[in-house]
């Protein structure tokens, strides 16, 4: 009986200590740029990914097919500083993009869903709402594409180099 109490106050302490830690994050944000993350909730027959600034929902997709929001990469130099974080969508093997523009603390999403296309780094407009994704095979590829508002998927293409697409402001 000793020690299933034991076992029950030890269990009621860690579950605590997880919690004031999360709360520490969130009250501690605003000192930190490196204040957004993903929380990976398992459920029972889906999986539910959230991206969070400080204690704020910015992002959020509930999946049953292996689709996620992954971190990507961190940029920065003398013109730009930012976090790309990837929203993979399983069923279509496409991802959107959400950007994380760490000197004036803005969100930015693509409107469209790319399958085989990855930003480029150093070519992310954040004032004119543009960046270029390059064609992950660097051995296909002739066309650069410029594309209209209204394309919400990319299929993968071999003879597509560059693609030049608009990105929206997702949150201030």
């Amino acid at each position: 009986m000793k020690k299933i109490v034991f076992f029950g106050v030890l269990v009621y302490a860690l579950i605590s200590c997880q919690t004031n830690k999360v709360v520490n994050t969130a009250t501690n944000c605003n000192n930190s740029k490196d204040s957004v993350y993903i929380v990976k909730q398992e459920l029972e027959h889906s999986e539910v990914y959230t991206l969070y600034h400080c204690d704020r929902k910015i992002y959020e997709i509930t999946t049953e097919d292996g689709s996620s929001i992954d971190y990507q990469y961190h940029y920065n130099d003398k013109t730009v500083d930012y976090n790309c974080y990837s929203v993979y969508n399983n069923s279509g093997d496409c991802s959107k993009y959400v950007f994380f523009n760490r000197k004036n603390r803005v969100f930015y999403t693509t409107k469209t869903c790319f399958s085989g296309f990855y930003p480029e780094k150093s070519n992310i407009d954040f004032e004119n709402l543009k960046l270029v994704l390059y064609n992950n095979n660097d051995n296909l590829g002739y066309e650069n594409i410029i594309l209209e508002d209204s394309i919400l998927f990319v299929p993968y293409s071999s003879t597509t180099k560059n693609i030049t697409a608009k990105i929206i402001l997702l949150l201030k």
